[in-house]
């Protein structure tokens, strides 16, 4: 076949298709089960390449998997990205999704993924963007250099994000906004413009743990009207502002992180009431 779509319109559902290394300047849309493997014969990964618009690769059926891929150059306003999901069940591993000028992975009313494993690097937006969904397993992955945020969810319930690293992102590095009943644990989100992890607008019974929050150029953690949450087992150390912020905050519980060697303050408390500071 001449094009990756000439190859999926062939293919019968849960079939397997080999893409090998090389240029593919087209759009990709996978509306039927089928694993799409892309294949590095020596001259790295295939490429899928936008030309500027849209998607590289979109997502529409249940059950893909997409593998081994490079996605670039999609389009410039939400919710272009390299890769974009609309469906639910996938697995989304080992891709590379850079210089899109939106989005790296976004996920659009898509539940039940696995996206891991991937890398997300200089891409307009952010690294990876989850809209509305839910019971997603973001793990593993490397979102960097991002023009906005590493990871965000809005407003999405019952994801984990885990074991990503999520640093040197323009804005923030996990960014949740109206998100409820998430699980952010074991993540790297360290040396971005803003704040590591930012939690905001009724984002409540989250938990977030085990996170290294460090040398970011406004706060480690931040939670702004926000309520319920547990932050714990957090190294939050040598922000230029507070290792951890509450804004607005109240009911949260904070528990045995770690917090010095920041620029104003280790937990800076600012009308925010009944949390509980512990350890």
């Amino acid at each position: 076949y001449t094009t990756i779509q000439a190859a999926i319109n062939a293919a019968c559902p849960r079939d397997t298709i080999e893409v090998y290394s090389g240029p593919y300047n087209e759009h990709v849309v996978v509306n039927k089960t089928l694993t799409l493997q892309g294949i590095d014969t020596g001259s790295g990964l295939p490429v899928v390449n936008a030309g500027g618009s849209g998607y590289a690769i979109t997502i529409s059926a249940d059950g893909c998997t997409v593998e081994g891929f490079e996605a670039r150059n999609s389009g410039s306003a939400w919710p272009c990205a390299g890769i974009h999901v609309t469906s639910k069940g996938n697995i989304i591993s080992d891709n590379t999704a850079s210089k899109n000028k939106w989005d790296g992975i976004s996920l659009n009313n898509s539940n039940g993924n696995m996206i891991s494993d991937n890398t997300l690097t200089n891409n307009g937006a952010s690294g990876i963007y989850l809209q509305s969904s839910n019971n997603n397993a973001i793990e593993n992955n490397t979102a960097t250099g991002n023009g906005h945020n590493g990871i965000k969810l809005s407003p999405c319930q019952n994801n984990t994000i885990s074991a990503n690293i999520a640093s040197h992102n323009n804005a923030w590095g996990i960014y949740l906004v109206q998100s409820s009943d998430n699980t952010v644990w074991d993540n790297a989100a360290n040396d971005n413009g803003q704040t590591g992890i930012f939690i905001e607008d009724n984002s409540n019974y989250n938990i977030i743990n085990d996170n290294t929050a460090s040398s970011n150029d406004e706060n480690g953690i931040n939670l702004d009207s926000s309520s319920n949450n547990n932050i714990s087992s957090n190294d939050a150390t040598d922000n230029s502002e507070s290792g951890i912020r509450l804004d607005s905050a109240s009911g949260n519980t904070i528990s045995d992180n770690t917090a010095s060697g920041n620029g104003i303050a280790g937990i800076w408390l600012a009308s925010s009431s009944s949390n509980a500071i512990l350890g």
